[in-house]
């Protein structure tokens, strides 16, 4: 897959093949989840925090849909 260096739009995000899946079955399973993500380029001002915030709530819908779940979610955004 040929990947951006940043997401810039909601329309723009999506997810690694089987990826709704794991998150799932790694609940199903007991683990706790969390996601550490890179995003410089709030920090460049490239992408806004809110859209960020958009981007992050809609993951957090899809997993769920999945059955999935995710804990906490740490972005470096410097």
């Amino acid at each position: 897959t040929n990947l951006p260096d940043s997401v810039h739009r909601l329309e723009d995000f999506e997810f690694i093949k089987g990826s709704l899946d794991a998150v799932a079955l790694l609940r199903a399973a007991g683990y706790s989840i969390a996601v550490c993500t890179n995003q410089g380029c709030v920090g460049r001002g490239d992408v806004a925090p809110e859209m960020l915030d958009a981007i992050h709530a809609h993951m957090l819908r899809k997993i769920r849909d999945a059955g999935g779940d995710i804990d906490r979610i740490y972005a470096a955004t410097d």
